[in-house]
């Protein structure tokens, strides 16, 4: 652990604005179905499908690759929790949510 506490703000908003993703292609496609634009309803639906597949990807990425590093794993005993919820969280919302790993958000540095 370093002594002096950092965020990076950019790297946070990034991930914090990241979890809406998802939110607001549903949205599109709900008000693109009301207007009968089908153009960007089926672009909407595409996003959201890649998106989902890009998380999917990322979760099995980490599990295979990222979480058996072994700084990494020195890392997470000092945050257990981390290790359990935000792969999940990243898995079932956005995977941008892993950047708070390293952003210094709430002093996990």
């Amino acid at each position: 652990m370093k002594n002096r506490q950092f965020t990076k703000i950019k790297t946070c908003l990034i991930a914090i604005i990241g979890t809406q993703e998802l939110f607001i292609y549903l949205l599109i496609i709900i008000h693109s179905i009301i207007m009968t634009n089908w153009a960007a309803m089926v672009l909407s639906s595409v996003a959201s499908i890649m998106l989902i597949v890009s998380n999917m990807t990322f979760y099995i990425f980490y599990k295979k690759e990222i979480s058996k590093d072994a700084s990494y794993a020195k890392w997470v005993k000092l945050f257990p929790k981390i290790d359990k919820y935000l792969p999940v969280l990243a898995l079932v919302i956005n995977f941008k949510l892993m950047k708070l790993i390293y952003s210094g958000f709430c002093g996990w540095e």
